[in-house]
């Protein structure tokens, strides 16, 4: 969208042919794990009560703050709507 603050953070939608990546908290706790043994990630939080199940992470090197949630598209759909209105109603980018 272009839309962003200095405080943003990087959202990530992992989205795969249906039956690839499995429903429910086992592909956050998976990822969650592999990332921790990694060491590349200085903060990481898995949030599997809201909404929108995530993983919250900190990259270690960048200090970039992420959002990483599996097969939902809810983010992709917003984000497309949020940028058609603002090709539609220029005036509103400002205000956003």
């Amino acid at each position: 969208t272009g839309l962003c603050l200095p405080c943003s953070d990087l959202d990530v939608a992992c989205l795969g042919p249906v039956g690839l990546i499995e429903p429910g908290p086992w592909p956050l706790r998976r990822f969650a794990e592999e990332l921790r043994v990694s060491g590349l990630v200085s903060q990481l939080e898995v949030v599997e009560s809201a909404k929108v199940p995530i993983v919250k992470l900190v990259h270690a090197r960048t200090s970039i703050s992420c959002d990483v949630s599996f097969n939902v598209e809810d983010g992709l759909v917003t984000g497309h709507w949020m940028r058609r209105h603002l090709e539609l109603h220029p005036p509103l980018r400002p205000l956003l």
